[in-house]
């Protein structure tokens, strides 16, 4: 019964393990699979803020992500966006993904260069508009004859968590002193607070023991 009664109790002292880190919506991700099931983009629509990320993560066999303008599907925009191909296999672990960080609210429209993809529909859209639609684009695509290679493949962007350590609304110049001082204060109180706990249970343990001795 003591040895129940002291486990229970010391089972109150706070695990000190770091959990891992995460951007915590900060800024947003939002994810498509390209491939998964078929010759499509899933979702093949996001409505994505500026400053968030869409993360496309591949399935086989072998798919592009390549941005084309909306008056001219499955043909590259000049400068655009192109992840080259990128093949990958049953099992693949982790899986192959390429990132697109979202610079403005304009429609961003996307397709896949493999062959006959983009005419089969394979295509998607970032922010489409009401006047520039996903539907309207891939309805032209139908019609397109061939694929226009894609020439020059462009760096997938890198998903960077915000600094959470500073103020909402503070000046994007506050120094690199300032910041790990509040991280180092924060760090500190949170120590404080575990320690804290932990002896408290300790304490009380050691009263259980003497009280059923």
């Amino acid at each position: 019964m003591r040895s129940l009664l002291v486990a229970l109790t010391l089972g109150l002292a706070p695990a000190l393990v770091s959990a891992a880190a995460d951007c915590g919506g900060n800024p947003k991700v939002y994810d498509v699979t390209v491939g998964e099931g078929g010759l499509t983009f899933k979702p093949d629509k996001v409505t994505a803020e500026v400053g968030s990320f869409v993360r496309f993560t591949f399935f086989p066999q072998n798919h592009t992500l390549t941005q084309a303008s909306f008056d001219s599907p499955c043909s590259p925009l000049e400068g655009g966006i192109n992840s080259g191909f990128i093949p990958t296999k049953a099992g693949d672990n982790p899986k192959k993904t390429f990132v697109v960080e979202v610079m403005d609210d304009k429609p961003m429209f996307f397709y896949c260069a493999q062959d006959a993809h983009c005419q089969s529909g394979m295509a998607m859209a970032i922010n489409p508009s009401d006047q520039n639609t996903l539907d309207d684009f891939v309805s032209a695509a139908a019609n397109v004859e061939n694929t226009t290679p894609a020439n020059g493949i462009t760096d997938s962007a890198e998903i960077k968590c915000a600094d959470r350590s500073t103020p909402s609304g503070s000046s994007s110049s506050a120094s690199a002193s300032n910041s790990s001082s509040v991280e180092t204060q924060g760090a500190n109180a949170a120590s404080f607070v575990d320690v804290s706990r932990f002896a408290f249970a300790a304490a009380f343990a050691a009263f259980v023991v003497r009280a059923f001795a």
